[in-house]
């Protein structure tokens, strides 16, 4: 073999093995919340010390380790989500998605679940798209990983629901009529990425539905798409939390 070979096998090795467990998991908090592709790619290839100490195969990163939190109970897919990482949570989909990937199992962040969570900074203009984006790839991998189960005859009670409250009772309605998300609601309205039932005429803690919220939040657009649907047709009389309906 020849000597240059050799040496630069020696420098990968020692790479891989010259960082602990606790760097990697901080390595891979600071870079899902910072969303530098490169350097979180690096941290998942890294193996732990712990296993030249122990003289035993290194351990491998596995999707499991997406869920472990970090000191304020973040995990990287909180991270990822909530700093609207597409780039990252698309790889993190296709790379993990045969692993037991699923979104049900990420724990709720002060009662928001990976939906919520998707959508948390679509207020702001330059994260409106990426927001969506993480939106629509978190519901088309869940929607495409109960397919698959339903297709083998397996059965899978662990769904992603997007008529799940936060802790003020909102869905993810409610939040992108908020946040003027009008093509999202017509993509969650028409089917394509949703089929619940009437997710119109669920109201919030203190009874304020979708259309109450792009009202407030002066969101025309949002307003126009929930209005033309029509499941809108039996809460226009009905009073918000401050009494008043719809006109």
């Amino acid at each position: 073999m020849p000597k240059e070979t050799k040496q630069e096998e020696l420098a990968v090795y020692e790479q891989v093995f010259e960082i602990d467990e606790n760097q990697i998991k901080r390595g891979i908090w600071k870079h899902s919340k910072s969303g530098n592709f490169e350097e979180f790619l690096k941290f998942l290839s890294y193996k732990p010390i712990l296993s030249v100490q122990l003289k035993c195969k290194p351990c491998c990163f596995s999707s499991a380790d997406l869920f472990k939190p970090d000191l304020e109970g973040k995990t990287a897919i909180h991270h990822i989500l909530m700093n609207a990482h597409t780039e990252l949570l698309d790889y993190i989909v296709r790379e993990f998605g045969e692993l037991g990937l699923t979104f049900c199992d990420l724990m709720p962040l002060e009662g928001n679940n990976a939906l919520h969570l998707a959508l948390s900074a679509s207020g702001f203009g330059k994260y409106r798209a990426r927001c969506v984006e993480c939106f629509k790839l978190v519901v088309n991998f869940e929607n495409e990983r109960v397919a698959k189960a339903e297709a083998m005859s397996l059965e899978d009670n662990n769904v992603l629901d997007l008529l799940e409250v936060d802790r003020l009772g909102r869905t993810v309605y409610h939040i992108a009529a908020m946040n003027g998300l009008h093509d999202l609601l017509t993509a969650m309205l028409d089917g394509t990425l949703a089929k619940e039932a009437s997710p119109l005429l669920m109201a919030d803690i203190e009874n304020n539905y979708p259309i109450h919220y792009a009202i407030d939040y002066r969101q025309p657009e949002s307003f126009r798409v929930l209005f033309s649907h029509e499941a809108t047709e039996s809460i226009l009389t009905q009073q918000d939390g401050e009494g008043n309906n719809l006109f």
